[in-house]
């Protein structure tokens, strides 16, 4: 009975691939008729079916991929903008024969329309990659547009397939061929629709070993505030070789390398000079901090990423200029010939993808840096490849990164933070150690309002806004600080705020906060009685909006750092006001006191003072916690946006 089933369920999917997967050129009138998707309403576009076929060969990788999308409004036509990106340094990766075409329905007629060859455009991104670009003509809606490529690389690699989208998928599906057994990772909420696996050849040593996976009905990833990487959270499967299976002994053919652990005992030309002058420093962090600045001011980053050094650490010294290992293996020899206890580590940038930790691999990592330990809490993370780095502060692009260190000497190395892998790394065992990079220095970060109350109920003042650390960075990235959109943004949606004028102070001065003066006028809200008015004091505050108002949560929440934040005012009121009662003053708390906010209120004469503090010791969260929090911003944003209500005396 149970083999019927098992039979029954596999002729069902392999029914439900037929009928979802046709070849190019071929599609169902059914399809081209379609006016929506049937399990995400309202969506602009979905992937009718992606199918890759993923084989490993001789020496190399190659994947056979065909995509077909159906256009379903005018919201949806981007997706007929295709860009493919690849690796091209050294031929590592390729991509080759493209074919794309927009398949319309006129009438009863079926028009299929290429897209020129001429068309498609290959462009260099970086030292690594190229980008193919192309555009399917004649889109519109009820289109259907589909391609198929090949890729391939020259490497055993196996590259990560993603079931889900930014739209919904009706199929998507895999089928691998690999010589031999590898690991696989998934990342899946729902079920597949269809998992086999068939080993070819004899029993005990297959030839080959041939998968399919797939799935149905993927509604589109939801975009949701403080998400991590979107692309980490998709639906998606990767794959790992099997030939080296622990991080301990990964840690050591790291060390072993010529160009990773063969740098160690490189000496610098004139380095004793560097060394000098370093003795002569005698606090620890100054120390740390004057060699750090001495490699960040001395090199020049090429543009590189790679675990590895390409021409050396003694040549990029010579030369000054190297990649990211070079110039960080340059910093780490340095602090330790100046008696800094100290260990090299590979991390993986966010444009490489998420560390997987229950597959070791050395092919996800993409970057060295350095991780040097100041207590049992806390540790700097050091990358001199970039000019504006601080040595005391966890780069922002690599806060909540996967990290392995390793130790040369053999010594242990600890961290607040080890990872519980598959083959988990036992620190009286291992010489490396996998941690989570945190800054748990809280960002500190102020708003206070100077502001006069006219009895038209018009707010005039000016808003001082302090912003340190990532905070301070994350403005200063905006490209429209002297444009009208910049005004916009310090709205945020109040319509009754008028922003007069901004002004920044200590932009060029990475040790000082960025401050902005903001002159502006508020219309406040009333009853609609002359005698009332409504004072609102969060303004111009990062907690102007709740951004957990959703029902229900699809993915872990990432604050990236911690924070305290300050929100004071004083507001002279008009002549002849007075609160009418005010706020109670109040402290709130998460149930593990990591989010708490505190409020204070006093009215002084013609004056009111108001003070709320929000601190934030926590900077991840896992999506099964979403509840708590979700109920605490509430509370919070009820208290931030409590009016203070001002009554006009009655007159005698």
């Amino acid at each position: 009975m149970k083999a019927c089933i098992m039979l029954l369920v596999f002729v069902l999917a392999m029914q439900l691939a037929s009928a979802q997967i046709k070849p190019y050129g071929k599609v169902d009138t059914a399809d081209l008729k379609l006016k929506e998707c049937d399990f995400e309403k309202g969506a602009g576009a979905m992937v009718l079916f992606d199918r890759g076929d993923l084989r490993s060969l001789a020496k190399s990788t190659l994947l056979i991929r065909h995509k077909r999308i159906k256009i379903l409004s005018d919201a949806g036509k981007d997706k007929a903008n295709i860009t493919l990106s690849y690796i091209s340094k050294s031929g590592f990766e390729n991509i080759t024969d493209i074919e794309a075409q927009t398949i319309n329905l006129t009438g009863n007629t079926i028009q299929y329309i290429p897209v020129d060859k001429k068309q498609i455009y290959i462009q260099k991104a970086d030292k690594y990659r190229k980008t193919i670009t192309f555009s399917f003509p004649a889109v519109k809606q009820g289109s259907i547009v589909e391609f198929r490529y090949k890729w391939s690389t020259t490497y055993e690699h196996y590259p990560v397939w993603e079931f889900q989208a930014d739209i919904p998928v009706r199929y998507s599906e895999l089928v691998t061929n690999f010589k031999s057994p590898v690991d696989v990772y998934t990342r899946k909420i729902q079920e597949f629709t269809k998992s086999t696996s068939e080993r070819l050849g004899p029993k005990y040593w297959p030839v080959k070993v041939s998968n399919t996976w797939a799935m149905a009905n993927v509604p589109s990833l939801v975009d949701e505030p403080l998400m991590p990487a979107t692309d980490n959270n998709l639906q998606r499967i990767s794959f790992f070789d099997d030939l080296y299976t622990t991080w301990p002994v990964l840690g050591e053919m790291l060390l072993a390398a010529n160009k990773f652990g063969g740098q160690f005992n490189s000496y610098l030309k004139n380095e004793e000079d560097i060394i000098v002058k370093a003795d002569q420093v005698v606090n620890r962090a100054k120390k740390i901090e004057m060699l750090f600045e001495t490699v960040k001011n001395t090199l020049t980053w090429n543009g590189s990423d790679d675990c590895f050094t390409a021409i050396g650490v003694k040549e990029a010294w010579n030369k000054r200029t190297g990649n990211a290992t070079e110039i960080n293996l340059v910093l780490y020899n340095l602090l330790r010939h100046a008696g800094v206890t100290c260990y090299p580590a590979i991390i993986s940038t966010p444009d490489n993808g998420e560390v997987e930790v229950d597959y070791p691999s050395l092919a996800q990592f993409n970057k060295t840096i350095v991780y040097v330990p100041v207590d049992s809490a806390s540790y700097y993370i050091l990358d001199a490849t970039n000019k504006r780095n601080k040595y005391n502060e966890v780069p922002y692009s690599m806060l909540n990164l996967t990290a392995m260190a390793v130790n040369p000497k053999g010594d242990i190395i600890t961290s607040e933070e080890v990872i519980a892998a598959k083959d988990a790394v036992q620190p009286e065992a291992s010489r490396t150690s996998l941690f989570v990079i945190r800054n748990m220095s809280p960002t500190k970060d102020a708003v206070y309002i100077d502001a006069e109350i006219s009895a038209d109920g018009k707010m005039t003042g000016t808003a001082h806004v302090a912003s340190n650390g990532y905070s301070r960075g994350l403005i200063l990235k905006r490209d429209d600080l002297k444009k009208e959109s910049y005004k916009q943004y310090l709205k945020q949606g109040n319509n009754n705020l008028k922003i007069e004028s901004v002004r920044f102070d200590n932009a060029e001065t990475d040790s000082l906060p960025l401050r902005q003066d903001i002159g502006f006028e508020l219309d406040m809200t009333g009853s609609g009685h002359d005698d009332y008015l409504y004072l609102n004091p969060n303004i111009f505050s990062a907690y102007m909006v709740n951004p957990f108002l959703s029902e229900n949560r699809y993915s872990d929440i990432e604050f990236l750092y911690a924070s305290n934040y300050a929100i004071t005012g004083n507001y002279k009121l008009p002549p002849g006001y007075k609160a009418e009662t005010l706020p109670k003053n109040t402290v709130i708390r998460m149930d593990d006191h990591s989010i708490s906010i505190k409020r204070l209120i006093e009215q002084t004469d013609d004056h009111i003072n108001v003070s709320y503090t929000i601190n934030r010791s926590r900077v991840f969260y896992k999506k099964e916690e979403y509840g708590g929090l979700k109920q605490f911003y509430k509370s919070l944003t009820e208290i931030l946006n409590e009016p203070i209500v001002l009554k006009k005396a009655v007159s005698r």
